[in-house]
Parts: structure tokens; C-alpha cells; sequence
């Protein structure tokens, strides 16, 4: 509840309280957007129960995520579509900054086991054994590690 009786359903962001009154969107279309979104009345309409609220009373919209405004108009989402893509790419980089950061070292025998799997894959095959230190092969490996969030290591011939 803020000091003018008005309730806010959006979280704090970094301790800085969300604009007044916000409101879902009724009736949108692209639900996916407004899940993380919340339109803001104007001054004017800040006493006007939500449920009679519709895009015509609006001003900016409102991020829930990051607390950012955005500038809406009645039927256009570009703007909040192109910052949801963004927040959300930013989101995966920092948890695969995250992932790549937690790594566990492999332990003796995993290293092992891992090492014989690999002989055995090139032996069935008739592989040459030199396709284990080919780039492309070690950058394989190495991504799949990253994800994976484990520190393998790639064994050498001879």
C-alpha cells in the first residue's frame, strides 16, 4: 500500500518501488509479453478499480522483471517485445556465465572410465586414433563440458 492508498502489484526492483496502480493487461493477445509486463494509469485514472481498467487509461508500461518503463500505445508491443527478447538473452548469458564459472573437476575414475569409453568408440569404428587430438573433435568436447559444467580432459596419443 503506498502513502496515496494506492496498491502496486509489482515487486521492488533494486529497492525502488514500482509506479503506482499498476494492471494486467485484459484480453492481450500475446500473454507471453504480459506475464512480465503491467501497464501504469495515468494520474487521472489512479482511482479506478482494476478491473474497469483497460489500455486506454495507460501511460508507460512496466517491466516486473528489471522495473524498467517502456513506452506503450493501445495495440502496439514492439517495444515490449524487443525488451523481453533482450532481458531474456541477457537472463541466459548470465547463467551461462553461471554454469561456466561452477565447473567440477572430474574425478580419477570418472576420468578413466571417460578415457576407456573414448577407446573403445575409436576401436569399434576403426577410427584413426589421431581423430582424438583433432581441433574440431577437442572443440566438441570442450563445449560439451561447458555445459555440462564439468572439467574433463581430453586424452592424448601415446
Amino acid at each position: 500500500m503506498h502513502e496515496n492508498g494506492s496498491r502496486s502489484d509489482g515487486p521492488s526492483v533494486d529497492g525502488v518501488e514500482p509506479p503506482h496502480g499498476l494492471y494486467r493487461m485484459k484480453g492481450a493477445h500475446r500473454q507471453d509479453i504480459w506475464a512480465f509486463a503491467r501497464l501504469s494509469p495515468k494520474d487521472k485514472y489512479l482511482d479506478r478499480p482494476r478491473e474497469e481498467m483497460t489500455s486506454a487509461f495507460t501511460r508507460p508500461a512496466y517491466c516486473l522483471l528489471c522495473g524498467r518503463v517502456m513506452p506503450y500505445r493501445v495495440g502496439q508491443t514492439s517495444s515490449l517485445k524487443t525488451h523481453h527478447a533482450a532481458l531474456e538473452t541477457a537472463v541466459l548469458d548470465d547463467e551461462h556465465e553461471n554454469v561456466r564459472k561452477r565447473k567440477r573437476v572430474v574425478s580419477e575414475s570418472e576420468q578413466e572410465r571417460a578415457t576407456r569409453l573414448l577407446a573403445r568408440w575409436v576401436a569399434r569404428c576403426n577410427w584413426p586414433i589421431a581423430i582424438v587430438e583433432d581441433d574440431g573433435f577437442r572443440d566438441y568436447i570442450r563445449f560439451v563440458g561447458q555445459l555440462g559444467g564439468i572439467d574433463l580432459k581430453l586424452p592424448k596419443r601415446g
